[in-house]
């Protein structure tokens, strides 16, 4: 018997550090896993199923998206225009335009398709612009913030990120705005990067604010209508929250942060000094390292991503040093537990019932177009413990 209860003790001690502790903060379940995940590191096996080609429809600058009818989308910036394509590639209608007046875009940032088939894209004036699915114009939306990620829930509420200004001066902000553009929730705020301010030689107020790949900047990603996962890359923690601002879950994991190193600093900064120099401007060289504001630490995530099973996947960041086009993600349950890592050949724009896209631009010709792979071992890919 005593032997018995042995085993059993083991057996239970195996199983609860791979799904890592549990305790409760404020009514908040938070799971804190191991460094090493349950299943290890999983390697998905792509082949191409899918090419839409950016020559025939003059792809500039698109992000990517689908509907719960797998139909695709794909949002141009550079050309100011949705373009949608049902699930075999084949052309559907173009929506929107470069304009001011009613559905046309000045430079339209996010797309999100709802349950109807409603489009919402914002644009970068401050507005949300919806077409119903046929691509007719239905509304716009006036909010008094930019919003850049974005999501609209069940009750037609805009969850956003966006940059804010208060007496502290600029924060970026995950806000709560009603289908009429009012605020309604602040549902958190992080620091944001300050511009750096100088006296030219005439007097006059020079002003400088620069971002790059290691400032923090928060990611979100919805769950359904009713809740969205987000990461705030400063450190490693997953929040799930309902649309009402309250937090159901925190998934934390055990990882060292990695400085960053004067290299890297001087990498960022010397790109900076020839994006200026290209745009014909001229700033002191200790005026833009002061604007460049680097964190002690690397941040810990560059995007986050959800499948269909709820699974959550947080792309690593890795050095601006590093060339090589492969891109690392930790993947974990929707309950919270470190199922995998794993490594991609490109950072994916979705991961839906078995299939990835990636936005692929040519090396040779620069021309940019949509592909999708089916991923042959999806149904392998364990969704809990």
């Amino acid at each position: 018997m005593k032997v018995k209860n042995f085993l059993i003790l083991i057996i239970f001690t195996l199983i609860f550090s791979l799904n890592g502790t549990a305790r409760q903060k404020d009514n908040v379940k938070i799971i804190k896993n191991p460094d090493k995940p349950a299943f290890g590191e999983i390697s998905f096996k792509l082949e191409l199923d899918l090419s839409i080609s950016g020559e025939k429809f003059d792809f500039y600058e698109i992000k990517v998206l689908i509907d719960k009818k797998e139909n695709i989308y794909a949002l141009d910036w550079g050309n100011c225009c949705v373009f949608k394509f049902n699930k075999n590639g084949k052309y559907i209608m173009k929506v929107g335009r470069k304009g001011q007046g009613p559905g046309e875009f000045t430079y339209p940032y996010c797309i999100f398709i709802d349950d109807h088939q409603n489009i919402y894209i914002s644009d970068y004036n401050r507005r949300v612009h919806i077409f119903d699915k046929n691509g007719g114009f239905l509304k716009s939306i006036t909010l008094r913030y930019s919003i850049y990620d974005f999501f609209v829930d069940s009750e037609k509420n805009i969850i956003a990120i966006s940059r804010i200004v208060t007496k502290a001066g600029p924060e970026k902000a995950i806000l709560k705005f009603n289908d009429k553009g009012e605020k309604i929730k602040e549902i958190a705020k992080f620091s944001d990067v300050k511009p750096s301010i100088r006296k030219s030689d005439k007097g006059t107020p020079l002003v400088l604010t620069v971002y790059h790949e290691y400032n923090y900047w928060p990611y979100l990603y919805p769950l359904g209508e009713k809740e969205f996962v987000y990461v705030y890359p400063k450190e490693y923690k997953i929040f799930i929250m309902d649309t009402d601002g309250n937090s159901r879950l925190i998934i934390e994991k055990e990882e060292t942060p990695h400085p960053i190193s004067r290299k890297e600093k001087d990498f960022i900064i010397q790109r900076v000094e020839k994006h200026i120099k290209r745009r014909g401007r001229k700033f002191p060289r200790k005026m833009i390292e002061e604007a460049c504001q680097f964190p002690r630490y690397r941040p810990f995530f560059k995007n986050i991503l959800v499948d269909n099973k709820g699974r959550i996947y947080v792309q690593r960041m890795k050095s601006v040093l590093d060339k090589s086009k492969e891109v690392e993600f930790d993947i974990f349950s929707k309950k919270g537990h470190f199922l995998y890592k794993t490594k991609f050949p490109f950072a994916p724009e979705i991961i839906w019932k078995g299939y990835i896209f990636n936005i692929h631009t040519s090396d040779e010709t620069g021309e940019t177009g949509i592909e999708r792979y089916r991923i042959k071992n999806w149904t392998e890919v364990k969704a809990n413990l």
